[in-house]
């Protein structure tokens, strides 16, 4: 039973000093005047000040000191670090831009300009002020982690990965660049590379519960329940609170069908946050997994009771109804989901479902196409409204809403497999056949697809080729290759 938490939570490491990449510059500056104490003494102030985390006065004590001597990089550059500690960007880019004008070799300042871009969701910037910093010192490893820290915020993890791995190769030992390579190559579906991404960071550091959190997470995603469970007991071995992997250990052990002991892992997240919804909502995934309705309503209220708004909660309730097939109960639980989450369009595509299921068409097809207005490559959406106009035998308008639905989801079997039942009662064997094909190649073992594909054949008047299918229909279902035969070999009556 796949729980809804099991998808990797986005996360990103940082060690704490390189977050900042705070190098303050604390040397002592030559005097070029004849009264150097005049910017000296503001200059020294900011220093302390940024020594106890007093950022905003630091900053005003490096702006005095540059109103004195505007010709000081390193006042502008200490500025700068003051103004990416407060989150005032523009102000750092300005800050260290005017740093590198005065001092076109300030690495420290490329690096923070870096940074300062990145929190701008300025990516080509960042990456040209980190390759400027990598072009001043191409042995240090901070450019390359920086670049790839940039790719990573922006999703692009394909090009984090060679930024990450470059940064490893200046510094084989790089603990925070073989843990974020290991989140990039997660987040790719790469599971194998991620795993011996957080292997060397464990040799590196094996006693930081994260990386092992992280190799737990990568094996889920393989499907390697065991082994993600043993993950995760070492991080909590190492955490005893760690609320997080004990919520991912119950999603591992509910889908190794080791349900008892997810809801025990589920428990135990719940008594160390107990603020925290998400816990009763997981426990009450898997008792629904195990049709234990009743218990899986005690789950979700509980967690509703923590956090009314709780969407996964909210859904839970309308799916522990939909699955008892009442109906009418699981319109409600999803209207009443909606009423705090109007933008889901999960819950809408639910609810189109359960109207589905009553005949109520038209207000099926109006939730489908508001899941679809929110979400325009919603796939199941796509399916939900073709199955509306193919159960109610509006079979031309089912056609585009499979075929989108194949579109958006190329590798999806069903979607070219309905698509094909379409073309199938409107006669049209040839497009019934190409869909069924491509339906069969993606699962070989849809025995009503393969069915369909022989009876169009048949009806395209390809009888050898209807034969074959009913051949091959004999591995998947015996019974329905012995009705398929009489189809394609009617005895005549005398």
């Amino acid at each position: 039973m796949k729980s809804s938490s099991s998808a990797r939570p986005f996360s990103l490491f940082f060690s704490g000093a390189i977050l900042f990449m705070s190098f303050l510059c604390v040397a002592s500056l030559q005097a070029q005047t004849t009264q150097p104490s005049d910017y000296q003494l503001p200059f020294n102030m900011g220093l302390e000040h940024f020594k106890a985390n007093r950022f905003t006065e630091a900053a005003e004590s490096f702006k005095q000191a540059i109103k004195l001597r505007p010709d000081i990089p390193q006042a502008h550059y200490n500025l700068c670090l003051c103004y990416n500690r407060v989150s005032r960007y523009s102000d750092a880019v300005a800050a260290c831009t005017e740093a590198t004008r005065q001092k076109p070799d300030y690495y420290e300042a490329y690096t923070n300009l870096g940074l300062a871009y990145r929190n701008l969701d300025k990516t080509a910037e960042s990456v040209s002020a980190y390759l400027k910093a990598g072009q001043l010192r191409p042995t240090e490893p901070l450019p390359q982690y920086g670049i790839g820290t940039t790719y990573y915020l922006k999703k692009r993890y394909a090009e984090a990965v060679t930024a990450y791995k470059e940064a490893i190769r200046l510094k084989p030992d790089h603990y925070d660049a073989w843990v974020n390579l290991g989140n990039a190559y997660d987040y790719l579906g790469k599971y194998g590379d991620a795993i011996a991404a957080y292997q060397s960071a464990a040799k590196i550091n094996p006693n930081d519960p994260l990386v092992w959190y992280e190799m737990g997470v990568a094996h889920n995603g393989q499907k390697k329940y065991d082994e993600a469970i043993t993950a995760y007991r070492e991080a909590i071995r190492l955490k005893p609170d760690y609320h997080t992997a004990y919520v991912m250990m119950g999603n591992s052990q509910d889908n190794a069908g080791r349900y008892l002991e997810a809801i025990e892992s589920y428990k135990k997240a719940a008594q160390i946050k107990t603020d925290d919804p998400s816990p009763w909502t997981e426990m009450g995934i898997a008792h629904k997994g195990q049709k234990k309705y009743a218990e899986a309503l005690d789950a979700f209220r509980k967690a509703l009771s923590i956090k009314p708004s709780h969407l996964n909660a909210l859904i839970g309730v309308g799916d522990v109804y939909y699955d008892q097939v009442k109906y009418p109960e699981s319109v409600m639980a999803y209207q009443e989901a909606l009423k705090s989450n109007p933008a889901s369009p999960l819950v809408y595509k639910k609810l189109g479902d359960s109207f589905e299921k009553q005949k109520r068409s038209e207000d099926a097809l109006a939730a489908f196409s508001k899941a679809i207005e929110l979400k325009s490559d919603y796939s199941d959406a796509f399916i939900g409204r073709g199955n509306v106009y193919y159960n109610t035998k509006r079979y031309a308008e089912s056609v585009p809403e499979y075929q989108a639905a194949a579109k958006f989801s190329p590798k999806w079997a069903t979607a070219y497999h309905y698509l094909g039942d379409s073309y199938f009662n409107l006669s049209r064997w040839l497009e019934a056949i190409n869909s069924y094909q491509d339906a069969l190649r993606l699962k070989p073992d849809i025995v009503a697809a393969r069915y369909n594909l022989s009876v169009a054949y048949l009806k395209n008047g390809q009888r050898e080729l209807a034969l074959a299918e009913q051949q091959t229909l004999q591995k998947y279902d015996q019974e329905k290759a012995t009705k398929l035969m009489e189809q394609l070999n009617p005895i005549s009556k005398k």
